[in-house]
């Protein structure tokens, strides 16, 4: 466990969680949490540290080197919902809502929302900015079967939106990059059972997203990809 916090991580904590008291840490992850946590936050942080060894294995992104701080996640009262910001400090806004309180529902916001950094350091941030929704929702099911969570459910229901063409953020997009994972490997099971391989599958998500990156590096993914509503809005 590392206490020690550099520079630019205590101006995040001063600014950002002006009240942290109670913090632990460790390689890539700082969590400042409330008395009022329910579980073991030792356990927790455990669980952030494996989901990014994991993301920083798969993306090939180091995004404490990118921004020269670990990523800060915190419960703050000026949102209502999870969000990271790389302008703020590389941080995790966690809403102070009593269900954000529990364990599982803390490490379920933090699934999504800790993948942002590893985009933003990625190749595919410079060509597709507005596609990260789609990218962290695509990467939140294996990130969310590393913390234990269930990101084979998480996964069907997205390529269930993705065929439904559901208007959403980054959903629709995360259920297309499934299906586009299941052609690629030319697996003519039922999406279910592919799932069930590739979730777990480290090496083959590693090299899809490598894919991506060099298809997409510079080029729009809308050239292949469906975009939403909203995606379509951001890019003008």
């Amino acid at each position: 466990m590392n206490l020690d916090v550099n520079t630019r991580e205590k101006e995040t904590l001063d600014s950002r969680f002006p009240d942290w008291k109670r913090l632990t840490a460790r390689e890539d992850v700082i969590v400042v949490y409330s008395d009022k946590f329910r579980g073991d936050i030792c356990e927790t942080a455990k669980s952030l540290q494996a989901a990014t060894d994991f993301l920083k294995y798969v993306t090939s992104s180091k995004p404490t080197e990118f921004f020269c701080s670990r990523i800060v996640i915190g419960h703050n009262r000026a949102t209502s919902m999870p969000n990271w910001s790389g302008q703020e400090g590389n941080r995790i806004y966690i809403p102070l809502a009593d269900r954000y309180f529990e364990e599982d529902e803390f490490l379920d916001s933090c699934s999504h929302e800790l993948v942002h950094p590893f985009f933003r350091a990625s190749p595919l941030h410079r060509s597709n900015q507005w596609w990260g929704e789609a990218f962290c929702d695509f990467m939140r099911g294996p990130v969310k079967n590393v913390m234990g969570l269930d990101g084979r459910g998480w996964w069907i229901k997205k390529t269930q939106e993705a065929r439904s063409n559901k208007q959403d953020r980054g959903g629709n997009v995360a259920g297309q990059l499934v299906l586009r994972a299941q052609k690629e490997e030319r697996d003519l099971d039922d999406i279910a059972d592919f799932i069930g391989r590739f979730i777990d599958d480290r090496e083959g998500i590693k090299i899809f997203v490598q894919g991506l990156y060099d298809r997409f590096s510079s080029r729009p993914m809308r050239e292949e990809f469906r975009a939403t509503e909203w995606i379509r809005d951001q890019e003008g």
